[in-house]
Parts: C-alpha cells; sequence; structure tokens
C-alpha cells in the first residue's frame, strides 16, 4: 500500500503542475444579436486586429452524423448506463484508485453491450487524489470514471467512441457547472467536447449521477473538424524549442511525431515584439477565435485553464487543454478540457491586470499546498508571451468578444439562465433519488448560488465592455 501511495503522490504532483514539461526535454451602440459569437467578431475586428475570416472558420461542425450524436444530445432525455465488473476486480480498483490502472468490465446502453471493457478511475490532484487518505484509501462518495473500449483490443469500439467519461463533480456541489461552461465555448462557434448529464449502476446499485464528457482523441477529431489527422496535443503550449515537450504530448500520429509546425510557431513567438506580434502568430493561430476563446474563458472564470500557469522552480506551464493542428488552414486550434472548477465566484478582473507586466507582476508567486514540494509557484498570465500578446495587443477584439458574448442569441444572460433551468429541473429527481448525492437542501443551495454567479458575471462583464 505504501508503494501505492507513492506512486498516486508523484502522479497527483505532475498532473497538477505539469513540472517538468514545462521547458525541459524529459517530458509559459449594440448591433443586431449575432446567430454565434464568431460572426460578431469576424464582423467587429479590423484587418490590423484580426486577419481576415477570423473565428467564422471555428464554428463548430460535426462532419458526417455519428452515433455518439444521441449521447451527447443536449436536449434528449438522461442516458443510463450499466457497468459490471467481477466483485474482486472492484474491490481492488477501491483499494488502488491512485494507480489508476483499468480492470476488465462490461458496459450497457439501451440494450447494447461492450463486453471487453475497461475501467478505472480518474483525475487529477483535485478530483481524484484529495479523494485519497494518507492510506490511498477512498474518502468520497463516489470517484470520476474512465470506461475504455479500447484497452484490450486497440480496434475496440463502442457507439463510434474509444472511451467515455463520467465525471463524478466531486468539486461541483450542484454537477451543473461544467456542462454550462462547454455549452458555452460550443454556442460561442468554438470546438469543445459535447457534456449530457448520465447516470450510472455499477453492479446493480442505485443509479447514480454524473456528468457524460466527451473524450478528446481521434474520434472527436473526426466529430468537430473536416479534416481530422493533424497532430492533437496534451497541454503543450507554443514557446518552448524543446522538440521532446512537444512529442511527448502527442495524443495522435505518435510514431510519425512531425512537430515542425508547432517548433516554427515557438520560434515566431521567441522574436516576435510588441509591435510584431500579430504579424508573426497569423499563420499559427486564429486570433480573432482565441479572443473568443479568452472572452468565454473569463466569463466562466476558468481559473484552472490556459491562464494559470504552475511552476516548479523557473519552469511553469498551464494545463487543462488539448492543441489541435488543423491541417485546413495549418494553425493551431485550442480546446478547453476540465472545466468542473469554473463559476466558483464573480470573475471582476476580466484580464484587466493582465495589463501590468512589470518584473513585481511577472515574479513567481509562491504556493504552498500541504504534502506536495515547497519550491511551487504561480506565475500570472500576461508574463507567457502568447497569452500576453493575444490578450494586450488584441484587447480590443477581446472586448468585442465579451460584447457578442452578452448579446448572442445562445450566450445571453437571459439563454443560459434559462438553460440552467432545464437542466436543474431534469436532474433534480435523479439527484433526489441519488444515494451519493448531496441532501437535496444541499443542492438546491448551490444551484441557486450558482444563479447569482452567472447574473454577477454578466454584469461584470457588461461592466467591462462599457467602459
Amino acid at each position: 500500500m505504501g508503494s501505492t501511495l507513492r506512486r498516486a503522490s508523484f502522479r497527483a504532483l505532475g498532473i497538477l503542475l505539469l513540472l517538468a514539461t514545462g521547458a525541459c526535454s524529459d517530458e509559459p451602440g449594440r448591433s443586431t444579436p449575432p446567430d454565434t459569437v464568431a460572426d460578431t467578431i469576424a464582423a467587429e475586428v479590423s484587418a490590423d486586429v484580426s486577419a481576415p475570416d477570423l473565428v467564422a472558420d471555428e464554428v463548430t461542425v460535426l462532419a458526417t452524423p455519428k452515433e455518439s450524436d444521441r449521447l451527447f444530445d443536449d436536449t434528449a432525455p438522461t442516458p443510463h448506463f450499466d457497468l459490471e465488473v467481477q466483485p474482486a476486480d472492484w474491490e481492488w480498483l477501491s483499494h488502488n484508485a491512485g494507480l489508476e490502472e483499468y480492470v476488465p468490465a462490461t458496459l450497457t446502453y439501451q440494450g447494447q453491450s461492450s463486453t471487453d471493457a475497461a475501467v478505472r478511475y480518474k483525475g487529477a490532484f483535485g478530483s481524484l487524489f484529495s479523494c485519497l487518505d494518507a492510506n490511498g484509501e477512498l474518502i468520497c462518495d463516489k470517484l470520476p470514471l474512465k470506461v475504455s473500449f479500447n484497452e484490450y483490443d486497440k480496434a475496440g469500439r463502442f457507439l463510434g467512441l474509444r472511451k467515455l467519461l463520467f465525471h463524478s463533480c466531486t468539486r461541483d456541489g450542484s454537477c451543473l457547472r461544467e456542462r454550462l461552461a462547454y455549452r458555452l465555448f460550443l454556442d460561442a462557434g468554438l470546438r469543445a467536447p459535447r457534456v449530457v448529464h448520465a447516470t450510472l449502476s455499477i453492479n446493480g446499485s442505485a443509479p447514480s449521477l454524473y456528468a457524460l464528457v466527451e473524450y478528446v482523441d481521434k474520434e472527436f477529431l473526426e466529430d468537430h473538424f473536416d479534416e481530422p489527422g493533424g497532430n492533437l496535443y496534451k497541454e503543450r503550449w507554443p514557446g518552448i524549442l524543446d522538440p521532446q515537450y512537444y512529442v511527448s504530448g502527442l495524443r495522435t500520429n505518435e510514431t510519425v511525431a512531425d512537430i515542425s509546425r508547432v517548433l516554427a510557431f515557438s520560434e515566431a513567438l521567441q522574436s516576435a515584439t510588441e509591435a510584431t506580434f500579430n504579424e508573426a502568430v497569423d499563420p499559427f493561430i486564429d486570433r480573432g477565435a482565441m479572443a473568443t476563446y479568452n472572452a468565454v474563458d473569463q466569463l466562466i472564470n476558468n481559473w484552472d485553464g490556459i491562464w494559470k500557469l504552475y511552476c516548479s522552480g523557473s519552469l511553469c506551464n498551464n494545463h487543462n487543454y488539448y492543441l489541435y493542428e488543423d491541417p485546413s488552414d495549418d494553425r493551431l486550434v485550442v480546446i478547453p478540457w476540465d472545466l468542473d472548477n469554473t463559476f466558483g465566484q464573480p470573475n471582476a478582473d476580466l484580464g484587466r491586470s493582465w495589463s501590468d507586466t512589470s518584473p513585481e507582476a511577472c515574479a513567481i508567486e509562491a504556493l504552498q499546498i500541504p504534502g506536495l514540494p515547497g519550491d511551487l509557484g504561480i506565475l500570472a498570465p500576461q508574463c507567457d508571451p502568447l497569452l500576453r500578446g493575444l490578450m494586450l495587443q488584441n484587447w480590443e477584439a477581446y472586448r468585442a468578444a465579451l460584447d457578442a458574448l452578452l448579446t448572442g442569441s445562445n450566450t445571453n444572460l437571459e439563454s443560459v439562465l434559462e438553460r440552467l433551468e432545464r437542466y436543474r429541473a431534469t436532474i433534480r429527481p435523479l439527484i433526489e433519488a441519488d444515494p451519493d448525492a448531496p441532501p437535496l437542501a444541499d443542492w438546491d443551495a448551490e444551484v441557486v448560488k450558482l444563479r447569482y454567479i452567472l447574473i454577477q458575471q454578466y454584469e461584470e462583464a457588461q461592466t467591462l465592455v462599457d467602459e
């Protein structure tokens, strides 16, 4: 058990901070409401702020209808799954969650079964390892699960998918934040995983509520991009010149490992100045789309995403995202990930503080987390060359993106609150029947709190737009 805990601790540290992956070879007056935020930004941003046709090509288009579409239909009834695991395997898994190793399983959905599936617990420091005691035993009522259909058979698929992710809402008392956050990215015209709620019974147990999250892999690319053959990276931010950093982050094309495009982008960033930033990055990234991405990220207060730079010593990196090299235009697309830590409180700053790039602002702030090394820290986002340029050299595009969110037909406050109410009404009886859910009164209070935060957040965004 001691080795299990040690392995879990080291894995938690690596996932939380991406430590050495930061820079070493072993692994910073209104118009008519638009149809999408992308439409508004493409019209608002002038040629010297964004290249032509920005963002319009970022609108989510599902290439061909897939069998999985019925799973992730945002308006469909809540899907139910049955998971069967041999009792001895389930017992082993419960005592060895930190290893994140698979055991055989069968998953059934609407009469269809995958009999050679595999299941394990998943998560990072907050969602998994914070749920283990000093002996590696579970202390949370339930944990997120990853069900794999290609662990034992590389060609294995279920509903056309390699994996399904059942997120347990460990850090979200409402179990609504993640679904709302991803939906905002999608409704803003960006690529993002689809999320619905689902119930899961394990070995005949009472159904328990989870957030069913679309996995970002080759199948995701096929569903969301016209050309899905490009490189997909997990948590590899442009700006580092070490090839191994990007090779180790590949999730597609691992054998070929042609990382020349992202390296060229990194070299361009290294030599770019404030005056040349936009011209330097335009061949590599859609600045208009990134203005929209940053606007959504700030609106949902995604404090643990691309603008949170964790450091070990002087090595800093962000996390909770994927990066895709889209062959259709050879530019990089950022895909959000792990959005359960959103809408925690209203974000009053909304990027205003990014204008301070002084040495004092860019000093690494010590981060003290019990049980983790003492040289951990946080670097302000404006101290990363790419993040700084995307915000400071494109501030008006960012403000226009916020304005488009506030007025968009699917992203304005009224629409978001209507969606929240629809989700609430759908899952409330499931929460009430879920033996692992919080007391219904506590859950109701969390939903009220989330609604208040949404209203306050939109007011904060309106204030910035009106400045």
